[in-house]
């Protein structure tokens, strides 16, 4: 069964006054890409939040943001209150003398430099914070492969559907053929006759088989056809594994639509070059929903 590589999963863990929630978002990527959104103090557990993310997810854009909630000496160690304070009341004073009203968060007043002490930060445990930094984390990370497992069983029904339809024009193609080379070699008769009728001009029967061969050596589209055929069974078995299959799918896609683009250069049947570009069109709809495919 195919995954998305959209999704979304949230985890989170306490113990005491102490909670981290963690969230992770994904988007598309050909690669494996990790955002973390994190306090600078939990820069030491990035090799370890890599290594279970690994664990879970091949592909895709992954932001992972953390909110955590120290014990109230954990927050007092690294918030610098003096400095706060002295923000606070430079503050006010820039309000009065401008005549501008002010409204203060607390939040915003620890975002300013100097408010919160990185230094003091660096002397949180980060063995009590990984404790509850790595349920959390794999919570969200099976909540998130649930997302994509639910995306991926929408993506595999449009993908079939397309996939359908792409069978469907190939073999419509095959069967035409026969049709084709005949209607050629009526149109090439009559214009024969036509020409021994208006000119008197004599055409040998090796003349005609040598126009005829020539026409089927360059519409001779049966190795194209056998290569399409492949290339869907091999879609066919891609979707029904378990594994990631997302680049692959891409590449089978690009080879299909060489195989198309030559179809539509070789056969020149107006009736079929209208199949074929809906069949190139097909095949674009399931190359842009593959981009989706982990």
């Amino acid at each position: 069964m195919l995954n998305s590589m959209t999704g979304y999963g949230k985890g989170a863990a306490a113990e005491g006054e102490r909670r981290l929630v963690c969230e992770i978002t994904s988007v598309n990527n050909r690669y494996l890409r990790l955002v973390l959104k994190m306090p600078d103090s939990f820069n030491g557990l990035t090799a370890r939040i890599e290594k279970i993310i690994r664990e879970k997810v091949v592909r895709g854009t992954l932001d992972v943001s953390v909110s955590y909630t120290g014990e109230a000496a954990e927050v007092e160690k690294i918030i610098n209150f003096d400095a706060a304070a002295g923000y606070y009341h430079a503050i006010m004073k820039l309000g009065e003398r401008l005549g501008l009203r002010q409204e203060l968060s607390i939040v915003g007043i620890l975002g300013l430099p100097g408010v919160v002490d990185k230094y003091a930060a660096d002397e949180i445990d980060l063995e009590k914070v990984w404790a509850l930094f790595e349920p959390a984390l794999r919570d969200a990370a099976a909540n998130l492969n649930d997302m994509r497992r639910q995306e991926g069983e929408s993506l595999h029904k449009e993908l079939t559907g397309i996939l359908d339809e792409i069978r469907r024009a190939t073999q419509a193609i095959k069967t035409a053929l026969p049709k084709v080379r005949d209607e050629y070699r009526e149109r090439l008769l009559k214009r024969v006759q036509s020409l021994l009728d208006e000119h008197g001009v004599k055409v040998s029967d090796a003349d005609l088989c040598r126009e005829m061969a020539i026409f089927s050596e360059r519409s001779d589209v049966t190795e194209e056809l056998s290569r399409m055929e492949s290339h869907i069974g091999q879609v066919e078995q891609l979707m029904s594994n378990e594994e990631a299959v997302g680049r692959k799918l891409e590449f089978v896609s690009q080879e299909m639509l060489r195989e198309a683009n030559t179809l539509g250069s070789k056969i020149s049947d107006s009736a079929l070059s209208f199949v074929v570009v809906g069949l190139k069109a097909e095949i674009e709809k399931f190359r842009e929903q593959a981009l989706n495919v982990e």
